[in-house]
């Protein structure tokens, strides 16, 4: 199957298309993928450069937790481990 594209969110298309795999496992990866984007995009506001890595700084995280809509720090960190994890089962899961 041809997937190359450099945007993820196109790649899921065409596996839709294509019927590579189950919606429900598509649109996990969709949803999981755009928290990330959404993430990845506040913490570069936060950084005024561009980074993938969460901040150290508890306060920092904080803020980036209340920009992402969380009210707790402890629920955006929960979630983030689970949507890290569901990302990899998922990849695990299509590449093996």
């Amino acid at each position: 199957h041809n997937l190359k594209g450099s945007n993820f969110l196109k790649i899921f298309q065409k596996m839709k298309i294509k019927n590579i795999q189950s919606s429900q496992f598509i649109e996990t990866l969709e949803i999981n993928y755009s928290f990330l984007r959404k993430l990845e995009n506040t913490i570069r506001l936060f950084n005024n450069k561009y980074s993938s890595e969460l901040p150290s700084n508890s306060d920092t995280l904080y803020e980036i937790a209340l920009k992402m809509g969380y009210e707790q720090i402890e629920k955006f960190e929960d979630d983030f481990k689970r949507i890290r994890d569901e990302i990899k089962n998922k990849w695990d899961e299509f590449i093996i």
